[in-house]
């Protein structure tokens, strides 16, 4: 079970790495015109 969990969560953080990649230079882009 613990086994199971590890590749798991390494996926999730891999996940949360690129959505937050992906999302930063969009946010920037669309908070560009704010600052």
């Amino acid at each position: 079970m613990s086994d199971d969990w590890r590749p798991r969560s390494a996926d999730v953080l891999v996940l949360l790495i690129q959505a937050y990649l992906a999302y930063v230079p969009w946010l920037l882009e669309h908070v560009d015109g704010a600052w």
